[in-house]
């Protein structure tokens, strides 16, 4: 028994260690990136901490919607309170569920002791059982997914390995079968971002919502309900002194060879994003030691 408890401890803190630094959870931070998908592949921490000097995290994970990024915005501020810009990736649906995953948070397990989070998960509807064996069990905490994760930063690697090109024709037929993600306002997720806001405000740290780059295709097939929701970050730019909005929506639309799917940068596309990022967080950074 003693060497079972020995052992889970050994692995859980080599699988703990691995995944803070895939996060860049593991040392001083002045800017946070959160997001999904789109920010995972759509942001390079390593380059734009190299091209800022600045000390640059990316906590985000496929499938995180708001709820998810309200905890994980205050799990990570707890333990870095240093944090002086947040970088939250916004987009048309921003406000809708729908095509996210309804368990994203279990990939939030490993983190389970830190309050935050921990308060979070526990009201996810987990059986009592199955929390408090992940609460016990160290190496329980995590799923294929954050296994690998973790395995990804002991190996350093956090690249876009997607260097696949976009595929207009499947474009259209997605967007023909209505298998897009809506765009519309589910008032609990507009409440739930409303309170992220707050609490980002009373923290002093500024945030940036960054409209990252999707295709026409895409941006055409929902323009009056897209420019409606757009037009809601502009007037939150407008109420809160600490938060900016900078819409790169349509910048590159048609610009297909950056993208490996409609709303998903490849390598290519996120080194060039990643750079128009770097000179908007000289900006803010500069703004914010004024």
């Amino acid at each position: 028994m003693m060497f079972l408890v020995v052992f889970d401890l050994m692995i859980g803190s080599v699988l703990d260690v691995g995944l803070r630094r895939y996060f860049g959870m593991d040392g001083k931070v002045d800017v946070l990136c959160v997001g999904h998908s789109r920010t995972v592949l759509g942001i390079d921490a390593e380059m734009l901490s190299r091209e800022t000097g600045l000390r640059v995290a990316k906590y985000a994970v496929n499938g995180a919607n708001i709820a998810d990024r309200d905890a994980m915005i205050r799990q990570f501020l707890t333990d870095h309170p240093e944090v002086r810009l947040i970088i939250y990736d916004v987009e048309a649906s921003t406000f809708s569920d729908d095509g996210l995953s309804s368990n994203s948070y279990r990939l939030f397990f490993p983190f389970l002791d830190n309050p935050e989070m921990g308060a979070y998960l526990k009201k996810q509807g987990l059986a009592s059982s199955d929390f408090w064996l992940k609460k016990i069990v160290r190496t329980a905490r995590y799923d294929e997914t954050t296994f690998s994760l973790a395995m990804r930063g002991l190996l350093g690697m956090n690249r876009n390995l997607k260097h696949g090109r976009f595929d207009e024709a499947r474009a259209r037929r997605w967007i023909e079968q209505g298998k897009n993600r809506s765009v519309k306002i589910d008032s609990k997720s507009y409440k739930a971002f409303l309170a992220t806001v707050d609490f980002v405000h009373s923290r002093g740290v500024t945030m940036l919502l960054v409209d990252m780059p999707t295709v026409d295709l895409l941006n055409q097939a929902e323009r009056p309900a897209s420019e409606a929701v757009r037009a809601m970050f502009g007037k939150f730019e407008e109420q809160y002194t600490n938060l900016d909005y900078y819409d790169l929506s349509t910048a590159y639309e048609s610009d297909y060879g950056i993208f490996y799917d409609m709303i998903h940068l490849n390598a290519g596309g996120q080194k060039i994003v990643t750079s128009v990022l770097t000179q908007e967080v000289k900006k803010r950074i500069l703004k914010i030691q004024a």
